[in-house]
């Protein structure tokens, strides 16, 4: 049982990465709530309010660094709040573009984005060239990019 529910939690881990890696490349879709999409993607039941159970059991900690009020509910206010308190996003950012940079070269390109995203416009690249730099990535999520991790 405990190993299934590993499985699922990588799996939702899974989703939540390339939804998130889709929104930095691709942009966020115009006319919709500025709702952060990894917030979207933890409240399974869309009532704008993530609670404990809904929570991956693995990232507890970081659900109760977001529970700002310890109501045992993280509101959009303050997931977004945490995000931005621990700076989460950019390590994160980071992470996926590591991740997604698979030959090592500092660039992603079509070839290394996930089979089913292969075939849409890079709108984050800013200098045309056909490929994301780590700038452009991070760019296109709204961060501002700082110096390289080690």
């Amino acid at each position: 049982m405990r190993h299934r529910l590993k499985i699922a939690g990588y799996i939702l881990l899974g989703i939540v990465l390339l939804l998130i890696a889709r929104r930095i490349i691709f942009g966020k879709p115009s006319g919709r709530l500025d709702i952060p999409l990894e917030f979207s993607m933890l409240d399974a039941n869309g009532d704008m309010v993530i609670c404990r159970s809904e929570y991956p059991r693995h990232l507890m900690e970081r659900f109760d660094r977001a529970d700002i009020d310890r109501n045992d509910s993280v509101t959009v206010e303050e997931f977004t709040s945490a995000l931005s308190l621990f700076q989460q996003r950019e390590e994160y950012c980071d992470d996926l573009f590591v991740q997604m940079d698979l030959n090592g070269d500092g660039r992603i390109t079509q070839n290394e984005l996930p089979m089913r995203l292969r075939n849409t416009p890079l709108n984050a690249d800013a200098d045309h060239d056909g490929t994301l730099t780590r700038e452009e990535f991070l760019g296109s999520a709204g961060l501002r990019p700082g110096p390289r991790p080690e």
